[in-house]
């Protein structure tokens, strides 16, 4: 009996001191326990250079938001660097899932130092309302931690970091609206001529990204902005300006990617996996310097104590220089990345881009067409590169009937203005012509004609031919049938109603009604002003019909009708068949473009 006691008490003894040791360890799983209000009261009120926050656990209270606002509104700025590292957040009330989970806010705050949070337990939400991180933003997701990140109206200067584990299969949403966001090297990076990733969003199975109103800025033509992982559920760009390039690093995405009124420098999509055509949006128009890859190379730094590391540099591949065109893999690559999105506006009948993304292709070999000439200098080559220059100040490789059609118009107008100054049997205006009109002028100041004289005796012979057409009439009239001679009588009539008219009109005009000598001054001044004037009328009259006349015969030269015998004489003929080559040229040219862009459309 005595020795059952005994068991029992080494029983009894050994789960007393199981619990207590079990008590023990949960009291020693946390350094410290305090409420969300009490942490944002300490990160608030913090006068040390850091605020560090470890192996904590933070109980959220129902009035902690009540707390909290009075706080941010009390202490606008936090001077000190925050870490929030390796604690575990309980919320008060239950969420959708079942957990009792916590979320983040911060508004009107100014954050001078770093604002890191990693490696937590607990989290859901994190909304940063009009928020400034003077020094940079680093977020790691670990295990459960935060669902959605929300940035409205912020300000983060630095660099933005987001990782998570590979093995985490969680969603997360990232949203940033009217943000702005400076990427910056740090001093090393600057020293070494480093490039700065400086944003990096590790997505996870589910994760989404949505950037709206937003402007990204750097300090180098190099920072990234990279968006790594397996997959991604949608990416929303909408009205954004990136002044730094953008690396989508080969990612799925799954459901959708929509990127509307925004700018980029570079963009990598090289081996991006689009979802459905329908629900791929990204007009090429946005992509202003059009597509690019990123060449990887490793550089040996030395750093203290001699003590060398490597870094891979990321070297932007755009095809254009002689050295590029020698990477024929990555022209390769470079052009199928071209043909997969011009496939995509193809079939989503997006023309304009569709368009714009084949001429930058051409325009890639256009430059692979000039290294290939720098190569093996021979004519073939030299035409097969010159052609696609041509073809793309014409028409844009084909895609731009209308441009082809303008330039056209210029050609034509430019032959046009040769012809102007040279001599045409169509409007015979020549020097002679000139010199016989300025006798003319002469004559009828120094003499008694009039200027109904003038033009009575230009069209003499013809008026005489007339009266003897109406004597002929009188004639014959006996001769003839009644209905014969009934038609001739108004055709005379008709005949000389021009001559008839013109008369008049001259008799009407007559200004000076004697010599020039006989007038009196006043007489001869105001005379004088008239013929000015209408000296000065006629001379436009002759340009406008000399510039018609040059312009129908250049566009009779340019569209190849044909003359029978050429109106222009000396070296100018040989002009006029050289432009109904080119005419011809470019308006097959101009024929090919057109059919192609109605085909298409």
């Amino acid at each position: 009996m005595k020795g059952i006691l005994n068991h029992i008490a080494l029983l009894l003894c050994f789960l007393f001191c199981c619990a207590t040791t079990t008590t023990a360890q949960d009291n020693k799983k946390y350094d410290r326990e305090l409420t969300y209000a009490q942490m944002w009261k300490e990160i608030l009120t913090c006068e040390e250079p850091e605020y560090t926050l470890e192996h904590s656990l933070i109980l959220e209270k129902e009035n902690d938001d009540l707390i909290i606002d009075s706080l941010q509104k009390k202490y606008p700025y936090v001077s000190a660097k925050v870490k929030i590292r390796k604690c575990t957040f309980v919320g008060f009330a239950e969420d959708h899932q079942g957990s009792f989970s916590v979320d983040i806010h911060t508004s009107n705050l100014t954050f001078e130092r770093n604002f890191l949070i990693y490696e937590n337990e607990g989290l859901s939400l994190f909304f940063i309302d009009k928020t400034n991180f003077l020094s940079g933003v680093t977020i790691q997701r670990n295990g459960s931690l935060f669902d959605n990140l929300f940035f409205t109206d912020c300000t983060i200067n630095g660099y933005f970091r987001l990782g998570s584990n590979d093995n985490d299969n969680d969603d997360i949403g990232i949203d940033f609206w009217r943000c702005q966001i400076n990427l910056e090297r740090n001093e090393f990076q600057k020293k070494h001529q480093m490039e700065s990733r400086s944003f990096f969003a590790f997505s996870s199975e589910s994760s989404s990204l949505s950037i709206n109103q937003s402007k990204f800025t750097g300090d180098s033509s190099i920072s990234l902005i990279g968006v790594y992982g397996k997959s991604i559920e949608f990416i929303q760009i909408d009205s954004c300006i990136f002044d730094v390039d953008l690396d989508f690093g080969g990612c799925k995405i799954v459901d959708r990617i929509d990127i509307h009124a925004s700018k980029f420098l570079e963009v990598d999509l090289y081996g991006v996996v689009l979802p459905p055509i329908s629900k791929a949006n990204i007009r090429f128009n946005q992509l202003t310097k059009n597509l690019s890859l990123f060449d990887e190379k490793e550089r040996k730094i030395e750093r203290e104590k001699n003590v060398p590391i490597y870094v891979y540099e990321r070297i932007l591949y755009k095809g254009a220089t002689y050295e590029e065109q020698k990477k024929l893999k990555l022209y390769d690559e470079l052009m199928a990345l071209y043909s997969k999105f011009f496939k995509l506006y193809r079939e989503r009948g997006d023309l304009e881009s569709a368009n714009g993304c084949y001429v930058a292709m051409k325009q890639l070999q256009t430059a692979r067409l000039k290294y290939l000439y720098d190569e093996n200098n021979t004519v073939e080559n030299w035409m097969y590169w010159q052609l696609n220059v041509f073809l793309e100040y014409f028409c844009d490789y084909l895609t731009s009937p209308v441009k082809a059609l303008i330039i056209s118009m210029w050609t034509i107008l430019k032959f046009a203005l040769l012809y102007f100054f040279f001599y045409s049997s169509w409007d015979q205006i020549n020097r002679k012509f000139l010199i016989r009109q300025h006798r003319k002028l002469m004559l009828y100041f120094s003499s008694e004609q009039r200027l109904e004289d003038f033009y009575t005796e230009e069209y003499k012979i013809e008026t005489q031919d007339y009266e003897a057409y109406k004597k002929e009439l009188e004639e014959r009239r006996v001769f003839v049938p009644f209905f014969i001679n009934f038609f001739g009588k108004p055709l005379y009539n008709m005949s000389l109603l021009r001559y008839k008219v013109m008369s008049w009109v001259y008799r009407r005009a007559e200004i000076l009604s004697g010599r020039w000598v006989d007038l009196k001054s006043l007489k001869k001044f105001t005379v004088g002003t008239k013929v000015f004037v209408a000296l000065i009328f006629y001379i436009a009259y002759l340009i406008t019909v000399r510039a018609a006349n040059s312009i129908i015969l250049s566009i009779n030269a340019f569209s190849t009708l044909g003359f029978g015998n050429i109106p222009v004489h000396g070296v100018l003929r040989y002009f006029t068949i050289l432009e109904g080559f080119l005419g011809w040229f470019l308006l097959s040219i101009f024929s090919v473009s057109l059919i192609s862009q109605i085909l298409q459309t």
